[in-house]
């Protein structure tokens, strides 16, 4: 997205067909990136749709690259200015009819350098990717990751869980920090916790 100058507007498939309806529509989405079973029944609508599950990658020559024909690929575009679009994301709407926030390139780097610096997030880091996706909290549990080329984990399992279902998952998947919702964490820190795991954090917002 990033790469072609556009910002990213992530969509929370949970939510009510009509919101999603109202959300393409209101921010002027361009392409809409989705499967066919999440499309489905739903009436989504953009100026172009593109299912993922639907392109045949190896038709396209997407499972190698031909380096004979190497210096036919487009050149790369151009790093994003700091005031460029980074993404968009919407308001819950509890006050009113949820608004669009555009947030720049220069505050997302300034929140991934600061969560980084202080978090002290390295490559060997495994982090977790837990909030719905169309909840801003997304951008603190993946970019500061991505970015430091850390792991992301993502469960298997629907949350909310059982307290003693996400510990174990975390302990199972070597998660050195997590970012919880403020009663999942005190929850959390209820349970009995073994010695020697690799979590060393869990930072919380509530």
């Amino acid at each position: 997205t990033w790469k072609v100058g556009a910002a990213y507007l992530p969509l929370d498939v949970a939510i009510p067909p009509e919101r999603l309806r109202w959300t393409i529509e209101d921010s002027g989405a361009a392409l809409l990136v989705t499967q066919s079973g999440l499309a489905a029944g739903k009436e989504l609508a953009a100026e172009q749709v593109l299912l993922c599950d639907a392109i045949d990658w190896n038709a396209i020559g997407c499972d190698a690259i031909d380096r004979d024909r190497s210096t036919e690929l487009p050149a790369p575009t151009p790093t994003p200015a700091a005031g460029d679009r980074a993404y968009v994301i919407y308001t819950s709407g509890s006050s009113g009819r949820p608004k669009g926030v555009v947030v720049a390139q220069q505050s997302l780097l300034n929140l991934i350098a600061w969560h980084q610096r202080e978090r002290g997030v390295t490559e060997r880091d495994r982090g977790t990717q837990l909030a719905g996706l169309g909840f801003d909290a997304t951008v603190i549990e993946l970019w500061p990751y991505l970015t430091a080329g850390a792991a992301i984990c993502m469960p298997d399992f629907e949350l909310p869980a059982p307290a003693r279902e996400l510990r174990d998952w975390l302990i199972g998947q070597a998660v050195t920090v997590a970012f919880l919702p403020t009663p999942m964490t005190e929850e959390l820190l209820a349970e009995q916790w073994p010695p020697g795991i690799a979590l060393r954090m869990i930072f919380t917002a509530g």
